[in-house]
């Protein structure tokens, strides 16, 4: 296959890229951190696992690109954090519901052993019909994790909407829905890189492909970062025409139970 080597406005378009790629790592880091403490301070145990999801993809992105411990380390570590997501998603929306919620997470699972049993084969045999079977399985894989959440949270946003709350509590949970659907579709630009390739070749449509999955799961990162910090101006924002005159501050906690009470 003939490799488009790279101009210097694509070069240029590469460090723009891979700045995306530096902030989105670093938001990682700064959710989970937030993530971890926010669960102690609660006692929450879903908080604390979504914290820890979103460590381990951080720390796969982290040992590959810049340790160099290779792609099986980042999606080994990337399928951990996939995993632990949809265990986030079932404690927060679905506890205590039917065995077809909890069908979910050992679906996953299976669809993380196939996902990497494919990413084996790919880097042992070096053949592009593996390469976009491993590849087109991976968009598939991304985006049942993601649609889970992104479904589930939307779900909840709808079923708050005749709730007596401030509108920024409902808005959480439409901003994880976004994020949530974004994210599925993460995957997609890869399957049009090259077989073979990798983050940082010299190559315009690899810059293209990696690129956009960049731009896609920045945008995402901010999206789950508002929804958790949400700035106070945005708050005040969103409860502009809220007729009630006390806002009471709910926590984490109250917020998902009070989720949980109306979706059961």
């Amino acid at each position: 296959m003939h490799l488009v080597t790279l101009g210097t406005s694509f070069q240029a378009l590469y460090l723009v890229f891979l700045l995306f790629f530096v902030v989105f790592v670093i938001n990682l880091f700064v959710l989970s951190a937030f993530f971890l403490v926010r669960a102690i301070q609660l006692k929450m145990k879903n908080i604390a696992i979504f914290g820890i999801a979103v460590l381990s993809i951080g720390i796969g992105f982290i040992g590959n690109m810049l340790f160099g411990l290779g792609g099986i380390f980042e999606e080994i570590c990337v399928s951990i954090g996939f995993t632990l997501i949809v265990v986030f998603t079932n404690l927060t929306f679905h506890k205590n519901k039917g065995y077809k919620y909890k069908l979910i997470p050992i679906i996953v699972i299976i669809f993380a052993i196939i996902n990497l049993i494919l990413r084996l084969l790919n880097v042992q045999y070096h053949t592009s019909s593996i390469y976009y079977i491993a590849q087109s399985f991976d968009i598939i894989y991304t985006f049942f994790v993601f649609f889970w959440l992104g479904f589930s949270s939307l779900k909840a946003y709808q079923s708050l909407e005749k709730v007596s709350i401030p509108p920024w509590v409902r808005y959480r949970y439409r901003l994880l829905s976004i994020a949530g659907f974004t994210l599925g579709l993460q995957a997609i630009p890869e399957i049009f890189a090259p077989p073979g390739s990798h983050y940082g070749d010299p190559n315009a449509i690899v810059v293209l492909a990696f690129g956009l999955t960049a731009l896609i799961v920045l945008i995402s990162s901010i999206f789950f970062m508002l929804a958790w910090i949400i700035p106070s101006w945005l708050k005040t924002y969103l409860n502009k025409d809220y007729k009630r005159i006390e806002d009471p501050e709910l926590n984490e906690k109250e917020i998902l139970n009070l989720v949980r009470n109306d979706l059961s």
